[in-house]
């Protein structure tokens, strides 16, 4: 009987498979944190799960790429029983970890379940969140959000769609008896900004102020000579500021909020490349392509059918 996977527990799946890619979700939660100034990194995920791994060393290896180490912490458990992160023990254990843990240090969770224990472990040793810990989670799960006090951010992975491509490879498996290649990953992810990440370490007014200009001049972006006569100091001091509190220069962080607007457009828009383009700052639809797909390794056309169902 042709059966097709979509789970990503196991290393080797003894069926076909077709699932997010796992590694992206750890590389866009990593460029993610590092671009809004964060120093300190820390990942929290179950010993048991191969994707939890993925993401784990996806994070790992874009922050060993930005220059930056980061602590873990792998809640007990196996595929055979419940995972261990919500009883009595795993619970203390990990508020012990979260309190070791530096001030103002980025939390990459692998899902959004181990990000409400991580939640709940920062309540329970009196770490601050996002001001002391930031928490990011996977998944963007509504019944949990709904059930927070507090907003999680999290990773959206595009799940439903890749659960319809899942099931047209089995139709076409069926029909044309064409078995699909052991494994095939989609990569649709995108950071769904809430309060629990919602906050730039940056103890630089002149930072603060330039941030806040990139985020309201999108559409017609300012020049940076004009962002750093608007903050009160020179382009170079402006500069230099940005590369020692942000690691990336101003040109990096100014491409990666357009970035994140032509996602958002991308995802919830019929809009064409070159109303985007315009919308979101760039010279043409060519420049916004080359630029999108040397950062997100995809085309913006293939990204967007991915967080389409209707395009599959």
């Amino acid at each position: 009987m042709p059966a097709i996977s979509v789970s990503s527990v196991l290393k080797k799946s003894p069926c076909p498979r077709v699932c997010d890619d796992q590694q992206w979700a750890g590389t866009i939660a990593a460029r993610y944190f590092v671009g809004r100034g964060f120093r300190r990194f820390a990942y929290c995920g179950y010993e048991f799960h191969h994707g939890s791994k993925e993401r784990q060393e996806g994070f790992l290896a874009e922050l060993e790429r930005a220059g930056f180490d980061c602590d873990a912490f792998e809640f007990g458990g196996s595929t055979l029983q419940e995972v261990s992160c919500n009883s009595r023990g795993e619970q203390q254990r990990v508020a012990r970890w979260l309190k070791r843990l530096p001030p103002h240090c980025a939390v990459f969770s692998f899902c959004d379940e181990v990000a409400l224990a991580v939640i709940q472990g920062c309540g329970a040793c009196g770490r601050s969140i996002p001001e002391d810990i930031a928490v990011l989670g996977v998944d963007d799960d509504p019944f949990l959000q709904s059930a927070l006090s507090l907003k999680l951010s999290s990773i959206s992975l595009g799940t439903p769609q890749t659960g319809y491509k899942a099931a047209a490879a089995l139709v076409r498996w069926i029909k044309n008896g064409k078995k699909p290649p052991p494994e095939t990953r989609f990569r649709s992810a995108r950071v769904m900004v809430r309060e629990t990440t919602d906050h730039h370490h940056v103890d630089d007014e002149l930072l603060t102020k330039s941030l806040e200009l990139l985020r309201v001049n999108i559409r017609r972006p300012l020049s940076f000579s004009e962002i750093a006569r608007r903050a009160g100091c020179s382009r170079r001091t402006l500069e230099r500021r940005f590369r020692d509190k942000l690691g990336s220069t101003l040109g990096e962080v100014a491409q990666r909020n357009r970035l994140e607007h032509v996602q958002q457009w991308l995802g919830e828009s019929d809009a064409s490349l070159k109303t985007i383009a315009d919308e979101c700052g760039f010279s043409s639809s060519q420049h916004l392509c080359s630029v999108f797909r040397e950062r997100m390794e995809i085309t913006p056309v293939m990204w967007r059918k991915s967080q389409r169902a209707s395009d599959l």
